[in-house]
């Protein structure tokens, strides 16, 4: 399975946040920041695109990236772990 970064901007209230953040709990994932996940998925980022968009205006903005080793932060051991047991060597 593929992790990919999830990282939105909300700029407006059109946005149905709570709509937005259902469907990112949908998937396996960890907050890796405020706005910012990692969730694992054999989907594509396009198709990730897609589905949390539609929860999205115009004005706000979304990105999904694929994470890969290597890696570096700080923050959470249980964030930590979660990406050192999920991303490959």
């Amino acid at each position: 399975m593929a992790i990919l970064l999830v990282t939105y901007n909300i700029n407006t209230d059109l946005c149905d946040q709570e709509a937005l953040l259902a469907s990112l709990e949908d998937y396996p994932h960890c907050q890796l920041a405020k706005n910012c996940f990692a969730v694992e998925t054999t989907e594509s980022p396009k198709q990730i695109f897609e589905n949390l968009g539609q929860h999205l205006s115009p004005q706000d903005s979304i990105y999904i990236v694929s994470l890969k080793r290597p890696y570096y932060g700080h923050g959470p051991m249980e964030l930590n772990d979660w990406l050192k047991e999920r991303l490959a060597p």
